[in-house]
């Protein structure tokens, strides 16, 4: 739902155009003009309240969950990360659950089975890897290029894997807790398609703008979002989506500290493009099978 409700991301939503015109057509025009009449839902945090659900985490217990708290119970919630509660909290609830309910009626209970599978794995492939990554590596691993500063200790980082936002990572930073909600490929390539991360690689590197932020980058690790735009000299909102790009690849690093974000060059992902492209073109084996030929 936050994807179709965050109408600046559609561009580069991988979902496509055609997702959005499938989920206009699922909802009555009833429903679009009340999720149109209340943009503020936009903002409310799901992820949150999803964390603190007691209950089963389906999405009929969670809505009924959502709309049993009482005003005591919402700012508990709210204030028990450190961030100030806005004032019209339970109206702003009392809009959120409604949208859900719309949403799970029309569009999630729509949702391919595959993808939910395909998700379900994820969730279990990354249970296996928190004890053997640190956590640092384990994060930037999975959302392809952030890293959380400082580290405190005790601070708790709940994972996500999504699969309609992609590529955005959808995060909620607090005091004492992140919530990161990352781009997960649920649904395998076919045979001959290319992996969605090399698509990723190519598409990022074919725009002479994004090649120069990378340039600018590797002389200059950890620069604000503001020196990158009065470098490459074109409008924010084409630096942020083709830092969005950049990200998405593996090629960028972003630095999130408290009250500021950076960016520096991840030459990890820049050295994992030749590997993927091999990997896809199967010039290893083709390589191994001459050797074999001339022994």
């Amino acid at each position: 739902m936050q994807a179709y409700l965050r109408k600046a991301n559609h561009k580069a939503l991988e979902s496509g155009a055609g997702w959005i015109k499938e989920m206009n057509l699922l909802l009555p025009p009833e429903v679009r003009a009340r999720l149109g009449n209340h943009p503020e839902i936009e903002n409310f945090d799901f992820q949150l309240f999803v964390s603190c659900c007691p209950g089963p985490r389906t999405p009929e217990a969670f809505i009924g969950w959502l709309r049993s708290l009482n005003p005591g119970e919402l700012y508990e919630r709210m204030a028990s990360t450190g961030e100030a509660v806005p004032p019209n909290l339970g109206e702003l609830r009392d809009a959120a659950a409604d949208a859900l309910e719309d949403w799970n009626t029309y569009c999630f209970s729509q949702v391919k089975p595959e993808i939910l599978d395909g998700l379900n794995r994820e969730a279990e492939r990354v249970r296996q890897l928190i004890s053997r990554l640190p956590a640092d590596e384990l994060y930037e691993q999975l959302t392809n290029g952030m890293a959380l500063h400082p580290k405190e200790a005790g601070q708790r980082v709940l994972l996500i894997p999504q699969h309609h936002m992609r590529p955005y990572n959808n995060s909620s930073f607090y005091p004492n807790l992140a919530i990161t909600s990352y781009p997960c490929d649920a649904v395998l390539s076919e045979a001959d398609f290319p992996p969605p991360l090399l698509s990723r690689m190519t598409r990022a590197l074919s725009d002479d703008s994004r090649l120069r932020i990378l340039h600018y980058l590797r002389n200059n690790p950890e620069a604000s979002f503001s020196e990158i735009v009065k470098h490459i000299g074109i409008s924010k909102s084409t630096i942020h989506y083709h830092l969005v790009l950049l990200r998405a690849a593996g090629f960028v690093k972003v630095h999130v500290y408290p009250r500021s974000t950076q960016y520096s060059l991840r030459p990890s992902g820049i050295t994992a493009l030749t590997s993927q492209l091999s990997s896809y073109l199967q010039l290893q084996q083709d390589t191994e099978d001459r050797l074999e030929e001339k022994g």
